[in-house]
């Protein structure tokens, strides 16, 4: 009996070392601190309570916040072309926080980057190699 060849997932090299550069692309760009995140919690007629993350992570979507801190503001009115902005009062730290939607969705993204990436490059080596061909 005759064995019939079994094709098996194969990728050329060439598109494995892109594939391996864009996904370490994607861990750099995604561990890179996108820098202060603030977020306003709220005010009842006093201090503007505020929230503020001096790290934050994750592209396109941020997605990790760490280092939080929280402090109260005063209001006060912008007289000028200069702003005056009064001292923080610093209340307390604030536990870090990960957004799961948008950790999934940082990677979907990346997923769909390495998807296209390796469509892209295997579709060029076929061409190319049919173009010997002719």
């Amino acid at each position: 009996m005759a064995e019939i060849a079994r094709r098996r997932f194969q990728i050329h090299l060439s598109t494995a070392m892109v594939l391996s550069l864009t996904a370490g692309g994607a861990i750099w760009i995604n561990t890179l601190n996108r820098g202060l995140s603030e977020f306003y919690v709220g005010y009842d007629y006093g201090p503007l309570k505020m929230e503020a993350y001096p790290a934050s992570h994750g592209f396109p979507f941020t997605s990790v916040y760490r280092n939080g801190y929280t402090w109260e503001q005063e209001h006060y009115i912008s007289r000028g072309p200069y702003p005056w902005e009064p001292p923080k009062k610093a209340i307390g730290t604030l536990p870090d926080k990960i957004e799961y939607s948008s950790l999934l969705a940082d990677l979907a993204f990346a997923l769909a980057v390495l998807f296209t990436s390796w469509i892209l490059c295997e579709r060029s080596i076929r061409r190319r190699a049919a173009r010997r061909m002719e």
